[in-house]
């Protein structure tokens, strides 16, 4: 089924578009290098994303819903012990047999129940460390942490990556447009240049280095 090519459409759909991108990607790579980090492996954003888009041009032209990577589902299957891929085929499989046979049974929970099983799921990726380990790193990521935070629980999820990479971005180039300078000197009986304000260095009075 080909996707239906109404640029008007497109139009309207640009930005909200745009935004499930990145939300989905942030979302994909954030759970990937969490539970990579909990078993020493790494993860490359590169290849996430090229699976990601892959995935989500075979759904438009398949009929399929968006793919990302959620964390709700990547947690319980780690925690369930998957360890291949092979685990979504099993979860589809369980999926399809709960609403085959399990519907009127699930029919009377509510939102609330499922929600909580969703909350206490996802528990174990909540980490409010990050916040003292991020302020005695850098301040800089401090405050770009704070604010993805507090403009997600306070305007949404789309406004969450506008927060985050914005303020990471204006003080990447805020900090890039100022970079440090120095006068060095020659330490004494070596090839050696140093901070004139650190170290006690030879300088010549008819030149000045910058590094």
């Amino acid at each position: 089924m080909l996707p239906l090519w109404d640029l008007g459409l497109w139009q309207q759909l640009l930005v909200p578009a745009l935004l499930i991108s990145v939300v989905g990607f942030v979302e994909s790579v954030s759970v990937g290098q969490t539970l990579a980090a909990k078993r020493r492996q790494r993860i490359e954003p590169d290849q996430e994303l090229v699976a990601l888009g892959s995935s989500n041009l075979s759904a438009a032209f398949t009929g399929g819903f968006p793919v990302t990577g959620g964390f709700a589902r990547s947690v319980v299957n780690s925690d369930a012990g998957a360890q291949t891929p092979a685990a979504g085929v099993f979860t589809a499989a369980g999926i399809t047999l709960a609403l085959l046979f399990l519907t009127p049974a699930l029919y009377y929970l509510s939102l609330a129940t499922l929600a909580a099983t969703i909350v206490v799921a996802v528990l174990s990726l909540v980490d409010f460390s990050i916040l003292r380990k991020t302020w005695r790193y850098a301040k800089s990521d401090f405050f770009a942490v704070v604010a993805t935070l507090v403009a997600t629980l306070t305007v949404g999820v789309e406004a969450e990556p506008l927060a985050g990479v914005g303020l990471s971005l204006v003080l990447y180039l805020s900090r890039t447009s100022r970079p440090h300078t120095a006068e060095v000197g020659l330490v004494a009986g070596t090839e050696y240049f140093r901070n004139v304000l650190r170290h006690v260095v030879l300088v010549s009075p008819g030149c000045s280095a910058c590094g």
